[in-house]
């Protein structure tokens, strides 16, 4: 199944169920991004206390679901969701540092070399692996244009 494919699933899901899904791009009542936030934290947290790995996995598609519903309520359409989705992918992909790059980070930071290459990835302390100098965000304007303009 793809993102797309996902996403018009939940959102017909939604309209049998009543919630409403806009036709366009604008933002969600504060009512549904309570909701939403509800949700999310909820699903959060049966993945913290699952116990087994079928519970783990239960969660995780609980959460992704939920996480769509959100573009859904906003008016995203799949196919932008999957375009938008498709150029993150892109830029998490491209935060690889060179070793000389790596090299000057902040102490704290930890660098480890990509096994297949001569660059590496660069972790904070926290784990989150971080952008090299250069690194470009995925613009979701682009998506969110393209769907008003209707060819996205």
């Amino acid at each position: 199944m793809t993102i797309a494919e996902l996403a018009s699933r939940v959102a017909a899901w939604m309209r049998d169920f009543g919630q409403a899904v806009p036709d366009s791009i604008q933002p969600p009542s504060t009512d549904t991004r309570l909701m939403r936030c509800r949700l999310i934290d909820e699903e959060n947290n049966e993945l913290f206390s699952a116990r087994t790995d079928a519970e783990r996995l239960d969660a995780i598609a609980d959460l992704l679901v939920v996480v769509v519903g959100a573009a859904a309520d906003m008016g995203i359409r799949p196919e932008t969701l999957e375009a938008h989705l498709e150029d993150v992918l892109k830029a998490n992909e491209a935060k690889r540092w060179t070793v000389e790059e790596a090299c000057q980070t902040p102490r704290d930071w930890v660098a480890s070399v990509v096994p297949w290459s001569d660059l590496c990835a660069v972790r904070d302390q926290t784990g989150k692996i971080r952008k090299p100098p250069g690194w470009v965000a995925p613009d979701p304007q682009k998506h969110i244009d393209a769907q008003r303009r209707g060819d996205g």
